[in-house]
Formats: C-alpha cells, sequence, structure tokens
C-alpha cells in the first residue's frame, strides 16, 4: 500500500459506543481516518485513540476533539507532501511510518507554518496553538511506545503560587532543531481582512442565511451590503422609497438611491457618526432569487408592524422589530457581531475548518461585505475600472486595494478619466451581462 499517493489523513465523525452500567449507549465522537483518493471513502485508523485518550476523556465538547483531529491531520498530511517531494529528512517514513516520527519533522511543520505567518496568511498566534496540539501528539506516541524517537517528557508550573498549573514543555522549541517560530511583538500588526476568500459565494449565503434566523431586521441589509457593496452607515439611511425595482421585488434588477436621510430617520439623535453617507449616489445590485425573496419578507414583516401601529418611523427601511425605532448604526453593528458569531460557531460544528480559522483568527465586521461584493464582481469577468464604477468609488484606489493582484495589465490612464465621468454623475452601474452571468451562477448553486 502507498500511503503517500493513495490516502490522506482526514478528520471524521462517528458513533462511539459506550456501556452506562449494563446499557449500551451511542455517542458522537471525533477521530482521524484514511481517506483512500482512489476508492473515496474513509477507512478508521489506530491514531482516533488519541483523540480518544487525550481529548474524548478530558472534554464531552466535540469542538475540542475535532479541533486536536484537524491539526494532527494537517500536520501528518505535510509529512505525506514532504514524501511525496523526495525530501530526504522525510523519505525514510515511506518504509518506518509513524513509528520513525522524529522532533525533526515537527520542527520542520512548525518552521513552516511560522514562514507562512510571515506572509500574513495566518496568524503567529495560531502557530504557537498549533504547537499545543503536535506536543500532545508526540507525548502521546511516546507513551505509547508508537516512535523511536527519544526525548524528555517534562513539565513545568505555569502561573501564580494558588493558580498554577502543570504544563508540558515543547521538545521542538531545541537551537540544534532549527525550529522557527513567529515574534510574538508582531502580533499586535493589523490583521483585518477584506473578503470571505474563495469559497465567498457559499459563505455570503450562510451569513445571510443566519441573519435571518438570528437577527432578522436586517437580513435585507446583509443582502444588500453583499450583493450591492452598501456600508453600513448607507443601509441605515435608507428609506423604504430608495429602492428602485426592476420586476417583482427586484427580480430583473434592483436600483438603490443612496442619500443622506438622516434628518428624516434620525430627526433627534445628537449624533449621527455611524449614519454617515460617504457617497450618495445610484447603486446597482447584483440580482439574486436570495435577495428577491428576502426584499418580499423584510416589506411583509414592515407591513405587519404598521398594521399594529408599532412603527415608529413610517418611512425607514430597517426598523427593529423590538422597538418599532429606526436602526441606528451602532445597532446594525452589534447585530451584524451577533450574527458573526453564531456564523462562525456554524462553521466549527460542520468541520468547515479552513474557511472557520481563516475567518476566526482574523479581524473583519460588516464592511467585509463591500470586499466580497467586489470580488464577486471580479469573478464574474469585470475589469478594475468596471469594478470601481460599480462600487461607486471616487478613484481606482479603494477597488485596487481588493484586487490588487490582477491590475497588472489595466490601462491606468483610461480608467481613471473613464472613471471620473461616473462618478461625477453618481452613477455605480453594473453591465446587464455581468448580471446575466451570475444569476447563471446562482442556477447551479
Amino acid at each position: 500500500m502507498n500511503l503517500a499517493n493513495n490516502f490522506m489523513f482526514r478528520v471524521k465523525e462517528y458513533q462511539a459506543a459506550e456501556f452506562d452500567g449494563e446499557i449500551l449507549k451511542f455517542k458522537q465522537a471525533v477521530g482521524i481516518g484514511l481517506y483512500d483518493l482512489y476508492r473515496e471513502v474513509i477507512l478508521p485508523s489506530p491514531l482516533t485513540n488519541f483523540i480518544k485518550i487525550v481529548y474524548g476523556r478530558r472534554s464531552q465538547s466535540l469542538s475540542s476533539q475535532r479541533n486536536a483531529a484537524s491539526e494532527v491531520c494537517k500536520f501528518l498530511n505535510f509529512v505525506v507532501e514532504r514524501i511525496k517531494e523526495k525530501d530526504k529528512d522525510f523519505l525514510l517514513l515511506q518504509k518506518q511510518g509513524i513509528e520513525g516520527l522524529t522532533l525533526l519533522h515537527g520542527a520542520k511543520y512548525i518552521s513552516y507554518q511560522t514562514i507562512r505567518s510571515k506572509r500574513g496568511e495566518i496568524k503567529g498566534s495560531y502557530v504557537y496553538r498549533m504547537e499545543t496540539y503536535l506536543v500532545e501528539f508526540y507525548y502521546w506516541l511516546k507513551k505509547q511506545n508508537l516512535i523511536e524517537e527519544d526525548f524528555e517528557l517534562k513539565h513545568k508550573l505555569i502561573g501564580y503560587k494558588g493558580n498554577a498549573r502543570s504544563v508540558k514543555v515543547s521538545p521542538f522549541n531545541d537551537l540544534e532543531l532549527g525550529t522557527l517560530y513567529p515574534n510574538k511583538r508582531e502580533e499586535n500588526v493589523d490583521n483585518r481582512i477584506v473578503d470571505f476568500g474563495k469559497n465567498r459565494y457559499n459563505l455570503a449565503v450562510k451569513l445571510i442565511r443566519i441573519a435571518e434566523q438570528i437577527a432578522e431586521d436586517i437580513a435585507f441589509g446583509v443582502c444588500l451590503q453583499l450583493f450591492g457593496g452598501l456600508r453600513k452607515g448607507e443601509v441605515v439611511n435608507l428609506l423604504k422609497t430608495s429602492l428602485k425595482p426592476q420586476g417583482s421585488y427586484g427580480k430583473s434588477g434592483l436600483i438603490i438611491e443612496i442619500r443622506d436621510n438622516r434628518e428624516l430617520i434620525f430627526p433627534n439623535k445628537k449624533s449621527t457618526i455611524h449614519e454617515q453617507v460617504k457617497n450618495p449616489r445610484n447603486q446597482s445590485v447584483l440580482i439574486s432569487s436570495l435577495l428577491s425573496s428576502l426584499y418580499q419578507k423584510h416589506f411583509e414583516k414592515l407591513n405587519k408592524l404598521e398594521k399594529k401601529g408599532l412603527l415608529k418611523n413610517k418611512k425607514a427601511l430597517f426598523i427593529s422589530t423590538r422597538t418599532g425605532n429606526p436602526i441606528s448604526g451602532k445597532q446594525y453593528y452589534q447585530k451584524f457581531n451577533k450574527v458573526k458569531d453564531k456564523f462562525l460557531e456554524v462553521l466549527s460544528k460542520e468541520g468547515n475548518i479552513e474557511d472557520f480559522e481563516y475567518l476566526f483568527e482574523n479581524s473583519w465586521s460588516t464592511h467585509i461585505c463591500r470586499g466580497v461584493f467586489t470580488n464577486f464582481l471580479l469573478d464574474i469577468g469585470m475589469s478594475v475600472l468596471e469594478i470601481a464604477i460599480a462600487r461607486g468609488d471616487r478613484s481606482l484606489e479603494s477597488a485596487l486595494s481588493y484586487v490588487e493582484e490582477k491590475t497588472a495589465l489595466e490601462n491606468m490612464e483610461l480608467a481613471v478619466n473613464t472613471l471620473k465621468q461616473h462618478y461625477e454623475c453618481k452613477e455605480a452601474s453594473i453591465a446587464k451581462t455581468y448580471i446575466n452571468e451570475l444569476i447563471e451562477a446562482e442556477a447551479y448553486e
């Protein structure tokens, strides 16, 4: 069996059997499996015992088990890749298997992740957290006599006298191994992100669906942000009459008149810094059946509130279902972050480790929606100039900050002149051909 070419390690959930007295019960558990790349099945691995013994008994939390299993799988798959690439430090493992694992292999993996953190791909704090799982794994392998590597199992006390606890000492932090670690002082570097990444469409839909459950009074607003690139302040400034649909509930198109409506919506609010409109314009929105559906639901809820006499402002588009007052920028931000927390929780429970880690490790809030919208436009083939026009930008710089790597062939002088014309007309439009492309993509969702 050629492990390097035919298999990879995967996290696997399963039903674990256990006796409660004389009664046989089953509970959900997480383990490590071998994924057969050709038969597309996951085979059980005895390494599941590591998760069961170290994390299954310590905590009933599936997420704790899943996180540990995920980190071990990443390490083992790194080892497999090094074998494939004929790395001389890893080649013996092709014959020796797990038994041949040494501290050098773990040190090289930590160094690899450190280099990734230097590139800004992951946070330095993740490297240290990942190392704790690797230390646990090596300690367990050593105690079980599953590896030949000889190293001392050392512990140290951390904390103060009354609260001191014993922790395992990392065998990888050794000058002879040459392990690279992130500089902890670099952790203060800005880690804000502007997009969901390659899986943006599915993640955007998931975020909207969760908003419907957690904060239904802003779900349509989140949708407008993702499919129209609206800023938070622009959303809460919308009137019911700001929407100019083509077809029923915008099924054939939607234009949003973005204006400064603070005097109509927040007449008694002393400070409206969180409700500012940066750039008044007519904003085109990408057509989406999901957006059309939320558009209809949103107005149905507003009509119900009005019939019950609960609307305290009949002009505002976004109203708190609890108070009947217009939703302020600060309230919108708070509601969005509750949606974000639930969103991350769902990603973790689903085992969507890659997206979860990226979105958990980095800082983001409502403004990421504008970045997602920008990359939707990029995905359907729009140029940077067209994207800047569609976003209603004053200059190309804002759009370039999201699509910097894809701008090398742009004719910048022509682009700046054309953009200036559109900005002066307060027009943020999207060509019909691109709207049609998104409709076709959505049909395959």
